[in-house]
């Protein structure tokens, strides 16, 4: 009987100094979950936000496409339907020289003053915008080089070859994630 007294008596003299330890390494090891978890929310924002970048930049690119598609279709010889201000007969149509002077402004992409293109890259993002100004360049030798456009289709064909400046804008899924592309697309009038 003695020894089992002297085992209670052992236990009795302790600290806890085990229970202490214990608790150190799991306040560690919480510490570390939750800094990870918060690390892994973060990786999952910014791939969303690369994705979305990546998706503007689909759409403007297919509103870049369509400019190009609307200018072959609807842009005559004498360019009736472009107005200094954009809001001639067909809206977004700018004459030389007067295209938007800030195409990040929103006011840039009403409805008034910019056309909207017809396909989506995705239902859950919004059709995007664009805008088409007349440059003016013809296939003279001084024009044509500074566009590298020299000999397009100067052999045969009547007319001179025209060029317009086409800005898009496209939108991702946020509303907030915008990417425009410009570009300049020649066609012989």
């Amino acid at each position: 009987m003695k020894k089992s007294q002297i085992y209670f008596r052992d236990m009795s003299k302790q600290q806890g100094a085990t229970l202490i330890v214990a608790l150190i390494i799991l306040a560690v090891l919480t510490i570390l979950g939750v800094s990870n978890s918060q690390s892994v929310l973060l990786q999952e924002k910014m791939t969303f936000s690369v994705q979305d970048a990546h998706v503007a930049l689909q759409s403007a690119e297919l509103g870049i496409a369509e400019a190009e598609a609307f200018i072959e279709a609807n842009v005559d010889v004498n360019k009736s339907n472009f107005a200094d201000d954009g809001q001639g007969t067909q809206v977004g149509l700018y004459t030389q020289g007067n295209g938007p002077a800030d195409i990040f402004d929103s006011s840039t992409w009403l409805s008034t003053n910019s056309q909207q293109a017809g396909a989506t890259v995705h239902s859950d993002v919004p059709a995007p915008r664009f805008i088409i100004e007349d440059t003016g360049i013809s296939d003279e030798a001084s024009d044509a080089t500074s566009v590298n456009i020299q000999g397009y289709g100067q052999s045969t064909g009547q007319g001179s070859v025209n060029g317009f400046r086409i800005i898009a804008q496209g939108k991702g899924r946020a509303n907030e994630t915008e990417r425009y592309v410009i570009s300049y697309y020649g066609m012989r009038l």
